[in-house]
């Protein structure tokens, strides 16, 4: 039962730190006087939740989601990558599928 609860703080926390990257991002761009990016990626890293639910085994809970917050923050999405595009996932068709889905459904609107 504690991996599960683990592996959600984790889970949790990279969807946190992955937000809170965007946002860096988007505050980075505008004090820099760049246009701000038009798509601004939050996602919840795999790799992030399993590295933060083994370390919440050790640690606790409190610990699994703090480290899944500062492995999303660090940009896991990157590892992410590597680890699906061994499984043969694209990743970024994913991102323009669900980019296309998302404008289609803005324009129904």
């Amino acid at each position: 039962m504690r991996v599960v609860i683990g592996t959600l703080a984790a889970l949790a926390g990279g969807l946190l730190g992955s937000a809170a990257r965007g946002g860096v991002d988007i505050a980075h761009a505008r004090l820099a006087g760049e246009p701000e990016p038009a798509v601004v990626n939050v996602t919840v890293s795999p790799v992030a939740a399993v590295a933060g639910s083994l370390v919440g085994l050790v640690l606790g809970v409190r610990a699994a989601f703090w480290a899944g917050a500062v492995l999303g923050a660090a940009g896991s999405g990157r590892i992410d990558r590597l680890v699906l595009g061994r499984f043969g996932i694209d990743v970024d068709e994913l991102v323009g599928r669900a980019t296309v889905s998302q404008a289609d459904t803005a324009a129904d609107c």
